[in-house]
């Protein structure tokens, strides 16, 4: 395995790899959206039957469920995030796949 920069694809391999990102990346938006909706929702049809049931004014409702809904959306969202680089991590662009390479650190030597 070498590493290939991306200046060395051709035309059609360049476009197969942003393809590749451009697919699998609004998939993961949309997929973002949803989860984040429907999270919101079902948290604040919860948070709602429960302040209302307790007394809770309209306004302490919105507040609970704006920013229940909002960490919930955040953290699909990140949860999202990582299976969108494990994805591309396991996909193949053409005959080409990305790859994490562990830097080497540069030794030094020791001071005398």
């Amino acid at each position: 395995m070498r590493e290939v920069k991306i200046k060395e694809l051709n035309l059609k391999d360049t476009l197969r790899v942003l393809w590749g990102f451009l697919w699998r990346g609004l998939t993961i938006s949309v997929a973002s959206v949803l989860a984040g909706g429907i999270l919101g929702a079902i948290f604040g049809f919860i948070a709602g039957l429960i302040i209302a049931l307790s007394g809770g004014s309209r306004e302490t409702i919105e507040s609970i469920a704006g920013i229940g809904g909002g960490v919930l959306g955040l953290i699909s969202g990140i949860f999202l995030l990582y299976i969108y680089i494990c994805w591309l991590l396991k996909a193949k662009f053409g005959k080409y796949k990305l790859a994490l390479l562990e830097e080497q650190q540069e030794q030094h030597p020791a001071s005398v």
